[in-house]
């Protein structure tokens, strides 16, 4: 999440969807920049995948005028979101795998943060379909556009909505409406995870059904399909 008062620009970052990248182009523009959550304080609330009704409140707080900013996000095929946020996750738990890694994520991350990837590898989903069984599409991570955008009566909270699949022309398009010019070039990819397989195979029937479940809005508004 990035907000500046001078740009009078608010973005809002929907996890797995370029959102560091899009937070390191936004910094030198930014007066307020999110933080990790275990680093936030009363006065400061803003953390990095903060959602839109919640951040309203803490302007309605402040007495921030919510109207006069334009508010924009990514959007993803939830697909390949669910796919990438999965590896990305695999990732992480390799770190704890063993007792000598989980020593060396205790020297990496200190010894609190070490001891919870742990615990997330102890309880991690044994597979791709367990871990889509286990979403929860109000939470976290695996929130849909929906609970990230919209207010209690279902109606968006966001200006402008960007296509990941399409970020490179989408980003700079946006942005020169606060007066910043960037070229696609200048877009870095950070935090990116690799697949190993093509799309498709991650999902049969039975996890097609539940993506579509918990994500039936963004997959018909935007066309969005598992391959």
């Amino acid at each position: 999440m990035r907000i500046s008062h001078s740009k009078k620009f608010i973005f809002l970052a929907n996890p797995r969807t370029a959102s560091t990248s899009l937070r390191s182009v936004l910094d030198p523009h930014s007066d307020i920049k999110s933080r990790l959550v275990s680093d936030l304080t009363n006065d400061f609330p803003f953390y990095h995948h903060i959602t839109a009704r919640e951040l309203e409140g803490e302007f309605r707080k402040r007495g921030w005028e919510w109207e006069n900013y334009q508010k924009f996000c990514v959007v993803r095929n939830p697909f390949e979101r669910i796919v990438s946020l999965y590896n990305h996750q695999q990732k992480i738990y390799k770190e704890t795998s063993s007792l000598s890694q989980y020593f060396g994520a205790i020297g990496k991350y200190g010894f609190v943060h070490a001891t919870k990837m742990c615990l997330l590898y102890l309880v991690r989903p044994k597979s791709f379909s367990e871990f889509v069984r286990r979403i929860d599409p109000k939470k976290s991570l695996t929130i849909s556009i929906q609970n990230f955008t919209f207010d209690e009566n279902e109606k968006s909270l966001v200006d402008y909505y960007l296509r990941f699949e399409s970020l490179e022309h989408d980003l700079p398009e946006v942005l020169a409406k606060f007066g910043i010019e960037i070229t696609k070039d200048a877009i870095p990819k950070l935090n990116s995870a690799s697949r190993e397989k093509p799309l498709e195979e991650f999902y049969g029937e039975a996890e097609i059904a539940l993506m579509k479940k918990y994500y039936g809005y963004e997959i018909e508004k935007f066309g969005y399909e598992p391959k």
